[in-house]
């Protein structure tokens, strides 16, 4: 019989992806609260000028944000975009399929790909574009793309 070794008596069996899990929960509040402290000093420091999703580890990067930085590309790997307009999401670099595992497009059937989601819109009935979907992606991806609501606002 296999007895299971606990960390520190509190049953953590992997202290490595526990911290990581409570980085990326700090890197979610910078996200969700960014008017608090500790996310303005942050930004202050290091992003003023981009998002925070977007922000990179820079020329000589504290401690803190090392590890805030590590929590936020954990925290990506989970995060999937709503698509709204499509227009600040793109096609085949940012997670947007709702489902499980790979969350992006698995390849692009065209020679000339598109950028944004926008593009895969039918501004008129403000619907997917069946045609271009078929053109563009595999059954496996445009089947989930038409799954997608979209929104009836501009």
């Amino acid at each position: 019989m296999t007895k299971l070794k606990f960390l520190g008596g509190l049953g953590f069996r992997d202290i490595e992806l526990f911290n990581l899990a409570l980085l990326a929960r700090q890197a979610w509040r910078i996200l969700q609260e960014p008017t608090t402290l500790s996310a303005r000093v942050l930004k202050a420091a290091y992003f003023s000028e981009s998002d925070f999703l977007e922000a990179e580890l820079g020329p000589s990067p504290s401690r803190i944000w090392r590890a805030v930085m590590d929590g936020k590309d954990v925290l990506k790997q989970g995060l999937i975009r709503r698509i709204g307009t499509g227009e600040d999401t793109l096609v085949w670099h940012m997670n947007w399929l709702p489902r499980d595992g790979l969350m992006r497009s698995v390849s692009c059937l065209s020679s000339t790909p598109l950028v944004t989601v926008s593009e895969l819109i039918d501004p008129v009935a403000m619907a997917w574009d069946q045609e271009i979907l078929k053109q563009q992606f595999l059954l496996m991806d445009w089947e989930v793309i038409l799954n997608i609501p979209l929104t009836t606002r501009r």
